[in-house]
């Protein structure tokens, strides 16, 4: 008598089924690590601006408005940035959190935080 080899329907299941799970997760969670990008650009750029430290807050304001309806950014308010003045170095920062519905009543909660302050300290040091 020969014995069948090969993969069985439990071994399929058991191979295919955690990929598919990591997949959902990662087609569902893109969208807002993919946001967090851009805003993490947009506040790399506005606080990179070598005028940053002459603005007023409602003109850095202004200025993340202008650049969040360009680039499609939904998740934060121009009101969220919290912007500190410090001497020379004016730091423009943000906290949020997303929550994205994974299934029935089951959610991710993501935390983002994207700040200016480290690249001055790094640009501050890099002048010394």
């Amino acid at each position: 008598m020969h014995k069948q080899t090969g993969f069985t329907f439990w071994s399929l299941v058991f191979t295919v089924g955690p990929i598919v799970i990591v997949a959902l997760l990662v087609m569902l969670l893109f969208p807002a690590y993919s946001e967090y990008f851009t805003i993490k650009k947009a506040i790399n750029r506005i606080g990179g601006d070598p005028s940053i430290s002459a603005m007023s807050d409602a003109d850095i304001r202004g200025l993340m408005d202008k650049t969040m309806q360009i680039d499609q950014i939904h998740s934060i308010k121009s009101t969220d940035l919290v912007i500190g003045h410090g001497g020379t170095v004016t730091t423009v920062s943000v906290d949020y959190e997303v929550v994205v519905p994974l299934m029935a009543n089951i959610s991710a909660l993501l935390s983002f935080s994207v700040s200016t302050a480290k690249a001055a300290g790094a640009a501050a040091t890099a002048a010394n």
